[in-house]
């Protein structure tokens, strides 16, 4: 193996096998496979690890800001397609430790069939739900209908005939006697007996009460 100082070519060199460098190699196209440490690379096909891409395949221009959408956290790093089209990511956004991706577009799912919900303009998706629409009604005591999707789609107030097919009867089946009671009078009893209240001369009769309430 050759061992030069330097090597100066004007034009093309193939090499059969490998070339080994000490130091460091500067050329404006490098064709083939490099194995090592490239500091600059202004195209790379393949890539195990690049410290720093400055536009991925299809973007226009790498910003070093981002001025639109949503500001929670810190800018870092974001590229611009050339149209308008924008993409962008943030660091503690929405909360502190995570990492959020703002676009200025749309992003779907499903193979690209679906659009991921955008709640600032949900009048936009074809799928989106409507509630049924039925007429209002007050508190009540009604027959109700459902209709296929689970919804109360109609009323009709019961009746009296209603509660009476279920065989509960139409009248009061009750049948006590109420009992009448009338006010005693004193002619209705003889042989009044007094209690006598108060003190006596007689060692067995009346007392003495402490207190009166």
């Amino acid at each position: 193996m050759a061992n030069l100082q330097s090597l100066i070519v004007n034009g093309v060199t193939r090499l059969l096998s490998k070339l080994y460098v000490s130091d460091s190699v500067t050329a404006p196209t490098f064709i083939g496979k490099l194995q090592g440490n490239a500091d600059t690379a202004t195209k790379a096909t393949n890539a195990d690890t690049a410290t720093q891409a400055n536009i991925p395949t299809g973007f226009q221009c790498k910003t070093s800001s981002q001025g639109w959408g949503n500001q929670t956290g810190t800018f870092i790093t974001g590229w611009d397609d050339g149209s308008g089209g924008s993409i962008a990511f943030r660091k503690n956004n929405p909360s502190t430790g995570q990492v959020s991706m703002l676009l200025d577009g749309y992003l779907y799912q499903n193979e690209g069939k679906y659009m991921v919900l955008d709640t600032n303009n949900i009048s936009t998706y074809a799928n989106k739900y409507t509630h049924p629409s039925y007429t209002a009604k007050s508190s009540g005591l009604y027959k109700i209908t459902v209709d296929g999707t689970g919804h109360v789609s109609a009323t009709t107030a019961v009746t009296k005939a209603d509660i009476t097919g279920l065989g509960i009867p139409g009248t009061d089946t009750n049948t006590d006697t109420k009992v009448t009671q009338n006010a005693v009078k004193d002619s209705d009893y003889t042989n009044w007996r007094s209690l006598v209240w108060g003190s006596s001369n007689s060692a067995t009769e009346g007392f003495s009460p402490t207190t009166v309430t």
